[in-house]
């Protein structure tokens, strides 16, 4: 499972994978938070991570993932009181 798409998307960044077996089509599901490319489409690639880096990233969509893959509502304060989100 390639966790580092699903670290990045709980972090809010905008993510792309090329779409290889077992994992990125499953957990970016089917583009809806993030672009996939076909394995060995080098222009689609190009074309992806110059659409990707074009765009602000979708904060708000990347908090529905996290919160859909972790079961919880995102925090509003940080633990320990370091602080708060809000």
């Amino acid at each position: 499972m390639p966790v580092v798409l699903i670290e990045a998307l709980a972090c809010g960044t905008a993510v792309l994978s090329t779409d290889c077996p077992h994992g990125p089509q499953e957990i970016l599901e089917g583009g809806r938070y993030g672009r996939l490319v076909a394995v060995g489409d080098v222009d689609g690639l190009a074309a992806a991570v110059a659409a990707t880096l074009a765009e602000a990233p979708d904060r708000e969509q990347a908090g529905e993932f996290s919160v859909e893959w972790s079961g919880a509502p995102p925090p509003t304060s940080m633990p320990w009181g370091w602080g708060s989100f809000g």
